[in-house]
């Protein structure tokens, strides 16, 4: 499978920036992180959480429209079909001064949904794109990659592990 990106392949805004405080409270603290602009992890502290990048798995039963879109997902790339499980994360910035996660590769096959801001996501010897909400970008498993906060912005991973 390739790369692929999407653009406003998801008209409602499925989760907005303000919604997140919610997330996070109905959160195990094993399921949140925080990340400085420079990759260092953080304690997740109310400051840290704050000022920094936030990810929160975990989220996939948070919201029903998570599991439609996941099905979406599946019609759109068949063969995860037989995935051993899936989940959502939630990936948050304050601004365009955080990063989450310098370029690395994922053990999974990610769909990404762009909800609110943008980002640039950076795929080597595929694709350089700026999303905007409503757009999607597929990553297939061990594919490299990288996401560059263009603004304050909430982005949802659906990874797939098979």
């Amino acid at each position: 499978m390739k790369p692929f990106f999407i653009k406003k392949a998801i008209e409602k805004n499925i989760l907005d920036y303000s919604e997140v405080d919610s997330v996070l409270q109905q959160s195990q603290s094993e399921n949140i992180r925080v990340i400085d602009a420079e990759g260092k992890k953080l304690h997740p502290t109310a400051e840290n959480i704050t000022n920094n990048s936030v990810l929160i798995d975990n989220v996939k039963n948070y919201k029903t429209e998570f599991n439609s879109l996941k099905e979406y997902f599946l019609l759109k790339t068949p063969e995860l079909q037989d995935n051993i499980g899936w989940d959502v994360h939630v990936y948050s910035s304050p601004s365009h001064q955080q990063r989450s996660f310098k370029m690395h590769i994922d053990d999974a096959y990610n769909y990404i949904v762009q909800t609110y801001g943008k980002s640039r996501w950076i795929l080597p010897h595929h694709f350089d794109v700026i999303t905007e909400p409503g757009d999607v970008v597929f990553i297939p498993i061990h594919v490299a990659h990288e996401c560059i906060p263009l603004s304050k912005r909430v982005s949802l991973s659906f990874p797939f592990w098979m």
